[in-house]
């Protein structure tokens, strides 16, 4: 049984992607699972937060899995937003380091 199956919340389900999206380079029934516990879109708007605030996931994400999110409402379309929102939060903390 999935780590997914037994999460709380959404919130939960979200960090438990992120942290796959970050570690993994294959994705299996268990990253499904996060999505299909009858609050999917609520996992999506989590994980789109997440990505705005973590560059690592932000990269990961664009490089593993471009067209997460395709095909329900504008979720990819936001995601990648994200991912630019978070690659510029990174280069600013550059300049103010």
């Amino acid at each position: 049984m999935s780590l997914a199956i037994n999460a709380k919340s959404a919130k939960a389900r979200a960090t438990i992607a992120a942290n796959m999206i970050k570690k993994q380079n294959n994705f299996y029934r268990a990253f499904d699972d996060c999505f299909e516990m009858n609050d999917g879109n609520e996992v999506m708007e989590w994980l789109i937060k997440k990505t705005a605030k973590d560059p690592v996931l932000a990269l990961n994400i664009k490089n593993k899995m471009p067209n997460l999110g395709c095909g329900c409402n504008d979720y990819n379309i936001r995601l990648h937003q994200a991912i630019n929102q978070s690659f510029v939060t990174a280069e600013l903390m550059k300049i103010f380091d």
